[in-house]
């Protein structure tokens, strides 16, 4: 078996992900950044005795990953654009690592959702989610639209009436308009 490995293709690479993956783990593991305290392993730390400086960490820690996912996205966003066109170029659609990201954005999303929403940390919580679902969605997009373009379907051969096949579409369009109205 080869391994295949997969160049940086832009500012998605490398930092973004480990950033949001840093802040993932902060959160989740919010007793890490209070490391520095002598409280017992045994005695949580609630979010409200936390000190300030602390929590103000996981805090920016939290708007740098949601700041470096919203770029994320919107240099991904400007693929989703070309992909759309009638003609795209063959270097837009050869070894693009949009679905190795979503997948792992779809792994932190997962883990982080699986975890809960941590308590005093709602906001930080519920801004890391979105930022990660967004990014994960616009990568999930241009992996879908090279896929699209990229992937031969399979074609069945078959002897179906295509217009007894229609009206029975237009047949059953028209019921369920008239079930809904």
């Amino acid at each position: 078996m080869t391994a295949v490995t997969v160049q940086s293709k832009g500012s998605w690479s490398g930092p973004t992900m480990a950033m949001a993956m840093a802040a993932a783990c902060l959160v989740m593991t919010d007793q890490m950044a209070f490391a520095e305290m002598s409280v017992p392993a045994r005695a949580p730390v609630s979010p409200a005795k936390q000190p300030p400086a602390a929590a103000k960490r996981v805090q920016d820690l939290v708007q740098k990953a949601v700041a470096e996912l919203g770029k994320l996205e919107a240099d991904m966003a400007k693929y989703t654009t070309i992909l759309c066109q009638d003609n795209v170029p063959e270097r837009y659609l050869e070894d693009q690592p949009f679905g190795l990201i979503a997948d792992n954005l779809r792994f932190a999303e997962k883990k982080l959702r699986d975890f809960g929403t941590p308590v005093g940390r709602e906001k930080d919580f519920s801004m890391l989610i979105r930022a990660v679902a967004k990014a994960r969605s616009v990568a999930a997009m241009n992996d879908s639209l090279i896929r699209q373009r990229t992937t031969t379907p399979d074609v069945l051969e078959s002897d179906i009436d295509l217009e007894g096949l229609k009206a029975l579409t237009a047949r059953t369009t028209k019921r369920l308009i008239d079930q809904a109205g």
